[in-house]
């Protein structure tokens, strides 16, 4: 063989030996960028599922969020404004599960539309009616929110009034949000809030109190003090009342107290009472006369118990009904002076309802007076200026009482809740609108803490 052909036999070979490394190294290049491809769309649906896992954890109308429920949030009355957390707007005094996010509650309260509470690691969630901004966020629909909606983290406490919430945080300042028409808010103003506000001048608060009308604190230096009452200037409050009225004139006739309020109370009504509760400040004043002294507070439409550490119970404000328990009944001036409740001592807790009051001594007996607090002859239920001993509890038995609204509710070691007064928002199961002695409630679940409002009562169960 000549050399010429061993060269081209030689080239050949070595063209083919190059081409055939050339193609495995392609393929082997296409192999490892269809892997990295591969490795890359799976981190990409990775990435896609995490966002979407978030995005459901976080909305708060997802089909899916709307099957879970608290482990520990439960409710009876009525859920037109969605006040119970449940989804469906049908009225039952069976016990409800409230629809929510998965979260344990430790804290909770009730008003007049809307719920509040305080899960495990301090969020704080709303729901219900919005009509005046007492969610502490901004709805497209005012009158019906069921799903609970985060508002606030950090914090260690709430104070829940009728239509609007207080919020202490853990830094020891103060936040509110919702009706402000009587200033009870404290951020200066008579404006509704429909986002947390801060309470002005509050730094170093222990504890947060509210009401109706009023709002109380008592501070880490055992300072304590007071805001609200005080409502609109009488211009903005006579007009706030003709656009409220506009459609009720009828014939000339003018309704005093027309449905149609968006408030559902009477604005002239809710200043008659200024100088008797006398607080008068649209942000924060220190009571001298309680600081220093004060165990607890509690806070009803007008009134306002002062537990003293000496076991003494102090009261002022509202008191056509005998609420204040001075033994008089009367809406006077000098209302606005705290004075000593005279018949009882050595009382370890106390509960303002909307016109009535409730007190437990150290030995465990409960004391009740104000609105329905006596009963005459077992057959129906009088007003008392002074504390009245109620003799049908098991004393024994007794872990706390809560006032609401004209009714109350003792909730015992047991888990047992018991209610009496006025059932006429028929938050009692199979009771008459008068219960006359204390009616066991009907749930199917031990109960540790209640929270009533005006329609609705909220639990958080064992």
């Amino acid at each position: 063989m000549s050399k010429t052909k061993t060269y081209i036999i030689v080239a050949i070979a070595f063209i083919l030996i190059g081409g055939i490394g050339f193609l495995s190294v392609k393929k082997n290049a296409h192999t490892e960028v269809a892997t990295t491809t591969t490795e890359l769309h799976a981190s990409d649906t990775l990435d896609s599922k995490n966002e979407t896992i978030a995005s459901e954890k976080t909305s708060e109308h997802t089909e899916e969020e709307a099957k879970i429920f608290s482990d520990n949030l439960a409710s009876v009355g009525k859920n037109e404004h969605g006040q119970r957390g449940e989804t469906t707007s049908t009225e039952t005094t069976s016990l409800l599960m409230p629809v929510e996010i998965d979260k344990t509650f430790t804290k909770i309260g009730a008003g007049r539309s809307h719920g509040v509470g305080i899960t495990s690691d301090g969020d704080v969630y709303t729901w219900g009616r919005n009509n005046l901004g007492q969610l502490g966020y901004k709805t497209d629909d005012t009158q019906y929110n069921p799903i609970p909606h985060l508002v606030m983290s950090d914090a260690s406490d709430i104070a829940v009034g009728q239509d609007h919430t207080l919020i202490l945080k853990k830094d020891g300042t103060v936040w509110g949000f919702g009706s402000n028409y009587t200033g009870a808010l404290g951020d200066g103003t008579n404006t509704d809030q429909a986002t947390p506000v801060k309470v002005k001048d509050m730094l170093g608060i222990a504890h947060i109190f509210t009401g109706y009308k009023f709002s109380m604190a008592i501070a880490n230096d055992g300072k304590v003090y007071a805001w609200g009452a005080t409502c609109a200037p009488s211009s903005v409050r006579v007009a706030a009342d003709i656009a409220a009225r506009i459609n009720t004139l009828d014939g000339g006739y003018y309704d005093p107290v027309p449905s149609i309020n968006p408030n559902g109370y009477d604005h002239n009504q809710d200043c008659i009472n200024e100088a008797v509760i006398g607080i008068h400040s649209k942000s924060p004043v220190e009571m001298k006369s309680l600081s220093g002294v004060t165990k607890d507070i509690s806070i009803g439409y007008g009134h306002a118990l002062i537990l003293q550490k000496d076991g003494s119970v102090w009261s002022f404000g509202c008191n056509l009904y005998g609420q204040m328990g001075n033994r008089t009944y009367n809406n006077k001036v000098e209302n606005a002076k705290p004075q000593k409740i005279l018949d009882i001592a050595n009382v370890k807790a106390v509960s303002a309802g909307f016109r009535h009051s409730l007190a437990v001594t150290e030995d465990g007996k409960v004391y009740m007076w104000g609105i329905n607090a006596k009963l005459e002859d077992g057959k129906r239920l009088l007003n008392s200026s002074s504390p009245v001993e109620m003799k049908t509890l098991d004393v024994k038995n007794l872990a706390s009482v809560h006032s609401g609204y004209d009714i109350s509710f003792a909730l015992m070691k047991d888990g047992a809740v018991y209610a009496w007064g006025a059932n006429t928002n028929h938050v009692v199961n199979n009771a008459p609108d008068q219960m006359l002695a204390p009616t066991l409630m009907q749930l199917s679940k031990k109960i540790k803490v209640l929270a009533p409002g005006i329609d609705t009562v909220l639990f958080l169960t064992k």
